[in-house]
């Protein structure tokens, strides 16, 4: 049995996210907590782990016990208790692949030869064996959530919470996460939208309200809403023709690589389209081609058949990549927009539309809402193009449509990567991408 009550906690001069908070939970209960970004979701995983205390505002002496364990008053709750963060370079520490899988299996005071037996076990069920030695900052964002997963079985905590750990992950890798949430013993999976995946998976679903949990027996807006590309008056078209490029993970004594071909893309202002294709095909490599981030060794990205410098490419193509935080380090979500217009009717348009706080902090926004405030700054921004590096994370359904309305109405041609199933079932033009190549 696991059992938490009498939570109550509000970050310093905020309001209180949970109030009398409880959940009791049998062995092999699967729970799925659906809430939007900023409901507390994340905080509530950090509290459980020990991550958030009272140093960081205002907290109750709850109680938690797994079978019978006091788990908060534990120094190491790891054995008890962990969590797959959303972001997931949050919790990466070591600086190759298999070193981060070791860690939590040295910790266990395991023998040499079990730990190197168990590592490659683990490396080898998440795809990750040939990027053993790699540098965990060379990998995609898909390849850092299956480490993250990864990392995750190799501490085999009692108590499991995934924070939007589907998000991310192509279809094999969902199905395999799913086959691994089967043999755990308490599993708690957050999330903002509600996955097709996730239908008839778990015992229960909760949403948060009021600072509790609220059983939810009816699920709305399961479906992703309608978008229709914008008809715009003058149209611009990107283009990119015989791309060839090679990526070396240079960190790896094996030298692993991706190589990427690309012809004939193209993407017009106003229109969606769809990039897909398995963790680590390529995609996020392609986008960083595309805004000139990296240099391809073959071929042209064009705008109207004009060859555009990487200089040109990053003033016309915004790219909003998988982890917001990056690009943000001002104070507040106010200071952020100002920093890239003085339009006061700009950035109340854009705060509407995203539903930000001018006020907040930008340390205390939610993986969900920091993504929320990376769309206002490039929608104030208004380049011609933009890509959407899994957009989806952390996001519900509606938020997602409400910011590609926004994009496309101002003439701007997105293109969107994705896992989602319903997103990618939408009738739009999609392009295929199958280690490396482009189709």
């Amino acid at each position: 049995m696991l059992e938490i009550s009498s939570l109550d906690f509000a970050y310093q001069g905020e309001e209180s996210l949970f109030s009398s908070f409880s959940l009791s939970m049998e062995e092999n209960e699967r729970i799925l907590i659906l809430s939007p970004p900023g409901s507390g979701k994340t905080t509530l995983a950090k509290i459980l782990t020990g991550a958030i205390d009272e140093k960081d505002g205002s907290l109750s002496s709850f109680s938690f016990s797994i079978d019978g364990v006091s788990v908060r008053t534990l120094d190491n709750k790891s054995s008890f208790v962990s969590r797959v963060a959303q972001d997931s370079s949050e919790l990466i520490i070591f600086p190759t692949v298999r070193d981060e899988v070791a860690f939590p299996l040295a910790v266990k005071g395991m023998n040499y030869g079990d730990l190197v037996k168990r590592r490659d076990e683990i490396l080898s069920m998440y795809d990750l064996g040939e990027l053993s030695e790699s540098g965990t900052m060379e990998l995609s964002g898909g390849e850092r959530r299956r480490l993250s997963l990864a990392v995750n079985d190799a501490i085999d905590s009692t108590l499991t919470i995934y924070d939007e750990s589907f998000d991310e992950l192509s279809e094999k890798y969902a199905s395999l996460l799913k086959r691994q949430i089967e043999n755990k013993k308490y599993v708690i999976v957050l999330s903002s939208r509600y996955l097709s995946l996730y239908e008839g998976f778990f015992s229960k679903v909760y949403t948060i309200s009021e600072g509790n949990l609220v059983v939810l027996d009816r699920i709305s807006s399961r479906a992703f809403p309608s978008i229709s590309p914008s008809q715009v008056e003058k149209k611009h078209t990107l283009a990119a023709n015989n791309i060839r490029f090679t990526l070396s993970h240079e960190g790896s004594s094996i030298h692993s690589s991706i190589n990427i071909s690309a012809d004939g893309f193209s993407l017009s202002s106003g229109e969606i389209k769809l990039l897909v294709g398995d963790n680590g095909s390529g995609k996020s490599t392609l986008s960083r081609i595309l805004v000139g981030l990296y240099r391809e060794k073959e071929g042209a990205v064009m705008l109207d058949g004009v060859a555009l410098s990487d200089k040109e490419r990053r003033a016309k193509i915004s790219y909003l990549m998988q982890d917001p935080y990056p690009s943000l380090y001002l104070a507040t979500v106010s200071d952020e927009l100002h920093s890239v217009t003085k339009d006061e009717g700009k950035i109340e348009e854009a705060l509407a539309i995203f539903s930000l706080d001018r006020n907040e902090y930008v340390s205390s926004l939610s993986y969900g809402k920091a993504k929320l405030l990376q769309f206002a700054i490039y929608y104030i921004l208004s380049r011609p193009f933009a890509i959407f590096d899994e957009p989806d994370v952390a996001l519900s359904y509606e938020e997602i449509a409400r910011t590609l309305d926004a994009y496309t109405k101002e003439g701007i041609g997105i293109l969107l990567i994705t896992h989602d199933e319903n997103i990618k079932d939408l009738d739009f033009p999609r392009y295929h991408m199958k280690a490396g190549v482009l189709s």
